[in-house]
């Protein structure tokens, strides 16, 4: 019998199962694939190696204090180069900029086609680093359940940061306002626009009705986007080295299929071979969704708690694809390539084609290439490269399944390639192949391919998304992207630290 079980290695479950075994707490964690990470994980092609779900770090002094947490530091097991420039934005009338990572440098690059807009722009960046810091705050003291969220003790504590209160003034105008109305408070040219108009797509709301406060996310490359060596896998294949330094055993290639309950309370899991394997305490590093209505079942829940959790409204597929190439193209410039139609066109196409389980031409859609072995050669075998094409698109499709549409998906977009950035890349591709929405959830039980879990949208994050602890089945606790507080890898890692002090905390650990 073990202390903990932990079901998945998504970032949630490896930072609990690190911080519990650093305790002395005996812990079994499950892995249902052969890879680490969840949707923060690497994926060989024929030795070109990509990342699966999360393409960067950001906010990396919260990585830091995890490692400080275990009595470590980051540079022991992770060695990460920053991104700078970070976008290499292609514009729809065939232009392009690069966007170095300094506010005022960025500033002189918007300055050559929207002179108007340069004191804007860091304007813009002021207030929002000013908001960022205020939300760095509610990271580090982040939203308790629910239930205790605007208690008085909950309310003194966050007062107590003169961050937060300073703050105050810019976070009521941005939470007052839409995501497009803030950008349009600072900038007026339609291409310094676009700029700010891409990074709320996987909250899964357009900008002109996503809450302002996710324009702070077209802030955030300027604090820094940082990539490990190795790829994105070479995080989780450090906190599981960690783990398994601390005496955690690991299991891959083990799916659970249910969650043990008896009398209201989570005592263990069976697994696919049906093994039951028993435990103090389980920690779901799974969607809640399936966590609760799957792995639990509605045969222990209360049939108003089910209704809830399938109400929660799922955050946007990200289809991926993966093309090995023969060599490096000279058209690439950086990590990260965007080609993003214009706000209006973007924030058109919600109603327009994803509602209504349509894919537009690929110049309609918002789309980045992502280059890792641009950052780190050792990513793609000796003179190659390695190069990937993100996007969204719809989980249903009106005329196609995505099992029969992957092979022309991946021919549309070579062509795609070729025709606006890299002329002659289809002559370069030696393999190819593709993430879809399904495969996500397939691989790894993300309901409808829902990379950030549950929609990043207001009444969708923080308190009002399940809580690490459950509040109906005893003994069993959450952590990942579903979770309080949010989707991202940065946010994973925060609802893993703090169902890990839930434990603690329960149990006198």
């Amino acid at each position: 019998m073990y202390d903990v079980i932990v079901i998945g290695s998504g970032i949630g479950g490896l930072t609990c199962a690190d911080l519990l075994s650093k305790r002395g707490r005996s812990v079994l964690l499950l892995e249902r694939s052969e890879r680490l990470g969840g949707c923060c994980a690497s994926y060989d092609l024929n030795g070109h190696k990509f990342d699966v779900g999360a393409i960067f770090i950001l906010y990396k002094e919260l990585y830091d204090r995890f490692f400080e947490m275990m009595g470590l530091t980051l540079d022991e097991y992770v060695q990460l180069d920053l991104l700078d420039p970070v976008y290499d934005m292609r514009f729809k009338d065939g232009s392009s900029v690069l966007l170095p990572m300094d506010p005022v440098e960025t500033a002189d690059v918007i300055s050559e086609f929207a002179p108007g807009d340069r004191e804007g722009w860091l304007e813009f960046c002021r207030e929002m680093k000013t908001v960022w810091n205020a939300a760095r705050v509610m990271v580090d003291k982040p939203f308790p359940p629910l239930e205790r969220f605007g208690t008085p003790g909950h309310l003194l504590k966050m007062a107590a940061s003169l961050k937060l209160m300073r703050a105050i003034p810019a976070i009521l105008r941005v939470v007052t306002s839409t995501q497009d109305a803030v950008n349009r408070r600072f900038l007026r040219d339609r291409k310094a626009l676009t700029i700010l108009s891409f990074e709320n797509l996987f909250a899964g709301i357009p900008a002109d009705r996503i809450n302002g406060i996710f324009a702070v996310m077209s802030y955030l490359s300027h604090e820094g986007y940082w990539y490990p060596r190795g790829g994105m896998g070479a995080i989780p294949g450090a906190m599981a080295r960690i783990a398994r330094e601390n005496g955690t055993e690991i299991r891959m290639n083990t799916p659970v299929t249910r969650i043990v309950v008896e009398n209201g309370r989570a005592v263990g899991v069976e697994t696919g071979d049906g093994e039951v394997i028993r435990a103090c305490v389980v920690l779901s590093n799974a969607s809640a969704i399936p966590t609760y209505l799957d792995l639990v079942g509605r045969e222990h829940l209360p049939a108003r708690f089910a209704r809830a959790i399938e109400k929660y409204t799922l955050s946007i597929p990200a289809p991926m694809v993966y093309f090995g190439l023969s060599e490096k193209p000279e058209e690439i410039r950086c990590h990260f390539t965007v080609m993003v139609p214009p706000p209006e066109q973007l924030n058109a196409y919600w109603d327009e084609y994803y509602a209504r389980g349509l894919m537009p031409p690929m110049e309609d859609l918002p789309r980045g290439i992502v280059c890792p072995s641009i950052t780190d050669p050792t990513l793609a075998p000796p003179g190659k490269f390695s190069l990937g094409l993100l996007t969204c698109g719809p989980y249903r499709l009106k005329y196609h399944n995505w099992d029969e549409y992957k092979p022309e998906f991946i021919e549309e977009s070579a062509s795609h390639i070729e025709r606006t950035v890299i002329p002659g890349f289809r002559e370069m591709v030696q393999d190819r192949d593709m993430r879809t929405p399904v495969d996500f959830e397939r691989e790894l039980l993300l309901p409808e391919g829902s990379i950030y879990g549950l929609e990043m949208s207001i009444p969708n994050l923080g308190p009002f998304r399940p809580s690490w602890r459950s509040p109906v089945i005893s003994n069993l606790y959450l952590a990942g992207a579903s979770t309080n507080p949010g989707g991202g890898v940065p946010l994973v890692m925060v609802s893993g630290i703090n169902a890990s002090a839930c434990i603690v905390r329960d149990h006198g650990w």
